[in-house]
């Protein structure tokens, strides 16, 4: 009979799987139970990581949403060198934007803040600039470019982060 774990994780999406892949990095015998419910947020999220164009008046929170790019940028190559799958994380580049007269405020507000944080990865963009990025983009007010920007698809960083977990000792339990 195995030994009993150290730890159970409950759920094995996206979040569940990261517990594990990190729990088990650390030599925790590991047990991830997961239902594979219909509807999950892994399955269905845009996977859109800019933390370099969010503000937040939480000191806490604005460095969480840093610290948590910063670490997919750790996470992907070292996904890579334990022989799991392609994540699907892709350096993209996004735009933040403002399209309505209400859009003005907020965007006027946050713009010195977020182009003083990041110089090195924001800039300002025209509308018409930011139009020839995004052909179909209606009528732009204004517009930020962030290179650093990136697009990640949930259900294959999923499935990385548990080949990766498996292959440092996680024992899978899923029950449907």
């Amino acid at each position: 009979m195995a030994e009993a774990p150290d730890v159970v994780v409950v759920g094995g999406g996206l979040l569940g799987a990261a517990v594990a892949y990190e729990l088990c990095g650390r030599d925790a015998r590991t047990l991830l139970v997961d239902r594979h419910d219909a509807g999950r947020a892994t399955d269905a999220g845009a996977g859109i990581l800019s933390p370099e164009t969010i503000v937040s008046d939480h000191e806490a929170w604005q460095s969480l949403t840093v610290e948590a790019g910063a670490h997919y940028r750790r996470l992907v190559p070292a996904l890579a060198d334990e022989g799991a799958p392609d994540t699907g994380y892709a350096r993209c580049g996004a735009l933040r934007l403002a399209f309505r007269e209400w859009d003005d405020e907020l965007f006027a507000s946050t713009r010195p803040t977020i182009l003083a944080r990041f110089p090195h990865a924001v800039r300002d963009v025209s509308p018409e600039e930011a139009a020839a990025m995004v052909p179909p983009l209606g009528p732009v007010r204004a517009a930020l470019y962030n290179a650093d920007a990136a697009r990640v698809d949930g259900r294959r960083v999923t499935a990385a982060l548990l080949h990766a977990a498996q292959r440092r000792g996680l024992r899978p339990s899923t029950r449907r």
